[in-house]
């Protein structure tokens, strides 16, 4: 269950600017084979509407946007985090499908060993980890 809460959201919580491009497929690794939870190619059983979440509590400032790009088969999620002045720490972007409040059939995981993100930071910003 763990595997399948954090498929519904995926968190950055950086303080620079994050261009990020979420390639192709969100995949859980079984013994042999992959299994997918999360494409961007249009298929029926793993394109789900994501929504991004910005940091709406005490003042926050951070902003993010997701759309996806079908011609490239992949999503972009783009925002920067920013200093909450009240607590004079990082705020947060989350993106997450398929939505607040709403569920998904996903597929089981059981049994699966690990998961694979593909993505990619398009600047300098230092990022280091989602």
């Amino acid at each position: 269950q763990a595997l399948q809460r954090f498929a519904n959201s995926l968190a950055c919580s950086v303080q620079a600017m994050a261009s990020l491009f979420i390639f192709g497929t969100l995949v859980i690794g079984a013994a042999s084979k992959v299994v997918p939870i999360a494409t961007f190619d249009g298929g029926s059983k793993t394109t789900w509407p994501w929504q991004t979440v910005n940091d709406p509590v005490m003042g926050g400032q951070s902003t993010s946007t997701f759309h996806v790009d079908s011609a490239r088969s992949l999503g972009v999620w783009e925002g920067e985090v920013r200093i909450v002045p009240f607590l004079k720490s990082p705020g947060f972007c989350n993106l997450q499908a398929p939505g607040l409040y709403k569920t998904a059939a996903f597929p089981d995981l059981s049994g699966t060993q690990g998961m694979v993100v593909r993505a990619r930071e398009t600047n300098a910003s230092g990022i280091t980890r989602f």
